[in-house]
């Protein structure tokens, strides 16, 4: 059925009827359009209904696909994270093992040096000490040399004290010996004469 613009007059018993009629009346004018109408809002509902179930199963699968390559991302991630991680504390744990042994070595460099140290020093005193015993011996021996030769000097000034004495005595004696000798001599030519 066609409509036309124009709206045909209504029946006078349906003018009559009231706002009742109204509706039966439209339903006889528009009653086969609304009914298209409804059909095919009908339709039109099922295939959005169906669009949307289709839609939200797509995403869901698209989700669901999402979900599991993003879970599966991050587990790669963790796994190079776990990966780098044990990696680096391997290298942690080596670097401080080789520090450790830097220490050790370093402690024992150390003992090594402080007992050289103490050698040295024990064989710098006991070489001190010999040096001044021996500077001792060699001072007692050149003051002992020293008194010595003051001794012998003092001797040998005695000596010579003693030699002294002993010439002025002889001097004296000879000396009397020759003034007696010279009073003969010359008492005796005068002796001579007479």
């Amino acid at each position: 059925m066609a409509v036309t613009d124009q709206p045909k007059p209504a029946a006078p018993e349906a003018q009559a009827a009231g706002p009742g009629n109204v509706d039966q009346i439209r339903d006889i004018i528009f009653g086969p359009q609304m009914q298209d109408y409804e059909r095919r809002f009908g339709r039109l509902e099922q295939r959005v209904e169906k669009e949307v179930a289709a839609l939200r199963d797509d995403t869901a699968k698209r989700l669901d696909a999402l979900e599991k390559y993003v879970k599966r991302e991050i587990e790669t991630v963790l796994g190079r994270l776990k990966a780098e991680t044990e990696e680096r504390s391997e290298a942690v744990k080596e670097q401080a093992h080789e520090l450790d042994e830097t220490a050790k070595r370093l402690g024992q460099l150390s003992e090594r040096t402080t007992a050289a140290q103490r050698e040295l020093h024990t064989e710098i005193l006991e070489q001190s000490k010999s040096l001044r015993d021996d500077l001792h011996r060699a001072q007692e021996t050149i003051s002992a040399e020293l008194t010595g030769a003051a001794d012998e000097l003092r001797k040998d000034k005695a000596g010579r004290d003693e030699l002294a004495s002993l010439l002025v005595d002889l001097a004296k004696h000879l000396s009397g010996d020759v003034a007696e000798r010279l009073k003969k001599e010359a008492s005796g030519p005068a002796n001579a004469r007479k």
